[in-house]
């Protein structure tokens, strides 16, 4: 039983791992990162004075 159930543990992990990649890859892809940075039009008077 015991091997049973982890099997089935190291196959919903490797399912999840695959999805996981699946949408990072996507995302570098659509250059999600870059249009995030782009909408940040505040950035300058959010800082703190040095």
């Amino acid at each position: 039983m015991f091997i049973n159930t982890a099997r089935l543990h190291i196959d919903v992990v490797r399912k999840i791992q695959a999805g996981q990649k699946s949408v990072l890859a996507l995302q570098i892809d659509n250059l999600i990162y870059e249009k995030s940075l782009f909408c940040q039009t505040n950035f300058n008077e959010t800082l703190t004075p040095a």
